[in-house]
């Protein structure tokens, strides 16, 4: 669990500055879409595409499939 953590975190400091700090205050930091973009003085859906990119990114680099866009979403 440890070396699984370790690989994450050096993950994430591998992402682009914009996208880590959506990362942190995202799951990190468990703020809201709404939050997160107030922080960073952008729109929610900026965030959202940060956060879109960021689990491309991670994904790749943790050599694990990526979800697939909108997997996991509620539906109404």
């Amino acid at each position: 669990m440890l070396t699984g953590n370790i690989q994450f975190c050096t993950a994430v400091g591998r992402l682009s500055e914009r996208q880590r700090d959506a990362v942190i205050l995202r799951y990190g930091l468990d703020c809201t879409t709404k939050e997160a973009a107030a922080v960073m003085g952008v729109e929610e859906a900026t965030i959202r595409s940060h956060l879109s990119q960021a689990c491309r990114r991670l994904a790749q680099l943790l050599d694990v499939p990526a979800k697939p866009s909108g997997e996991g979403k509620a539906h109404s």
